[in-house]
């Protein structure tokens, strides 16, 4: 990953990273080596021999980088960024592509989990860098936990897909007709 896609790309893995343990249905997203494979591949992240127990460090990767988003204020939540990525060793690395190079960051050791956590914290640090205060948040439906990153223009971003956004609408506005009928 090059660094210029922490902010988009990165932010995105750890958002769907944390949402991996759903909120609202309890489901492990990342039940086994073969769903995190298969994760780490729809963000084009190499995933080399995963184990079980990469799994299980995936999944405490996961729960340390969430109370970034449920974090008071930014310097919490820089904390919880900061102590990830010192704890996975990660590390600057220049490297070129055909065009041009680019800095991308790397974990030293080369476990599955330690490079999940410095790409997913290095998307969390470039959001925050790039796009200011306010931009990491906690679904507002009733019973969802799910985090999101909010890249919208206006920090208007309230929920964590449209699904909740949807059901939250529609319940607002039968309580609107309920009270109206009486």
């Amino acid at each position: 990953m090059n660094f210029r896609d922490y902010r988009d790309r990165a932010a995105l893995f750890a958002e769907e990273l944390v949402n991996s343990r759903g909120s609202i249905s309890g489901r492990e997203w990342l039940p086994d080596a073969g769903a995190l494979r298969d994760f780490l591949a729809h963000h084009g992240l190499e995933a080399g021999d995963v184990t079980d127990a990469d799994v299980e460090a995936v999944r405490a990767v996961r729960e340390r980088l969430r109370p970034a988003f449920h974090a008071a204020d930014e310097a919490a939540a820089a904390r919880i960024v900061n102590e990830v990525l010192a704890d996975a060793s990660a590390s600057p690395v220049l490297e070129r592509d055909e065009s041009a190079w680019h800095v991308r960051f790397d974990a030293r050791s080369g476990r599955a989990s330690d490079r999940v956590a410095v790409v997913a914290a290095m998307g969390i640090a470039a959001v925050m860098t790039d796009l200011g205060e306010g931009r990491l948040g906690v679904c507002r439906a009733d019973n969802c936990r799910d985090v999101f990153v909010d890249t919208s223009r206006n920090r208007s971003r309230r929920y964590c897909n449209d699904t909740c956004s949807s059901r939250t609408n529609v319940a607002a506005y039968r309580a609107r007709n309920r009270s109206a009928a009486r």
